[in-house]
């Protein structure tokens, strides 16, 4: 499985490289990877996990280092393209293709094919257990699908229902 992260945040208090509008923290991404660990990575042990991360913060680099060591596969951190708040959608959507074209890159490298990859932001919260051998892998599953028909992640990935298909 690849674990893909995306996203800005800051070291500390407010990085140098941040807009007024933004507002994820060092210590707030440092909170969501606990949950991480917590409710994907160890009820989910027997899958092999490759971590793949874009930020738009030079200063993150080494907090992903840090915190997936031998997992990191591939970290591309960079100053922000976009300033304007109006365009966050854009530098969103092209941070989850710089991080997506790491795991292709890695994966094209060493003969890899994933089965399954998890786009996530990284101040995202995972605050249940999800049992990643029940998540179907011809399908996308938006977690806000998950949400508007107030079911949890786990049971939205177990029913099969295709919501996308790849």
């Amino acid at each position: 499985m690849a674990l893909v992260f995306f996203g800005k945040f800051s070291h500390g208090g407010r990085s140098k490289e941040m807009i007024p509008s933004d507002n994820a923290s060092f210590a707030l991404i440092e909170r969501t990877h606990a949950a991480f660990r917590r409710n994907l990575l160890a009820p989910n042990a027997h899958v092999h996990v490759d971590v793949f991360a874009h930020s738009w913060n030079r200063e993150a680099a080494p907090w992903f280092e840090e915190a997936y060591g031998a997992v990191l596969r591939g970290s591309r951190h960079e100053p922000p393209l976009f300033t304007d708040p109006t365009l966050k959608a854009r530098s969103q959507a092209l941070s989850i293709a710089r991080a997506a074209a790491l795991m292709r890159e890695f994966g094209a490298s060493r003969h890899v094919n994933y089965t399954l990859a998890l786009a996530l932001r990284t101040d995202a919260v995972v605050s249940a257990p999800v049992a990643l051998h029940q998540m179907p892998t011809d399908t996308v599953t938006f977690a806000h699908w998950c949400c508007k028909h107030r079911r949890p992640l786990r049971a939205c990935a177990a029913d099969g229902v295709v919501r996308g298909v790849l």
